[in-house]
């Protein structure tokens, strides 16, 4: 399968840990959240959902937990939440405000 930002879904991701890189900023706005990579200058917005993802990636570090918060909390199919949750997790690590790594 085919996720929108053409990398394929591999449900091997969810064994992944996330490291929040050292020079992030995050701050809470409301229901919305800013990052920003203060040694890229790199500034990223997120709105509440993303806002709780984050914040779940920053409390428990593993995607799997993350994953099955996700489906307890919110009503929507796994497979949806797995391929939402893995685009999310690329963009983050693609604009350098996470590091990825297996278990």
């Amino acid at each position: 399968m085919q996720t929108e930002d053409n990398s394929t879904l591999s449900m091997d991701y969810l064994n992944a840990r996330i490291k929040l890189k050292e020079e992030v900023f995050f701050e809470e706005l409301d229901d919305q959240a800013v990052i920003l990579n203060i040694q890229t200058s790199t500034y990223f917005g997120l709105n509440e959902v993303g806002t709780r993802i984050w914040n779940l990636l920053s409390e428990h570090k593993q995607v799997r937990i993350v994953y099955n918060k996700l489906i307890e909390e919110y009503d929507v199919a796994a497979e949806q939440i797995a391929k939402d949750l893995q685009i999310f997790i690329n963009h983050l690590q693609s604009k350098e405000l996470i590091d990825v790594y297996e278990e």
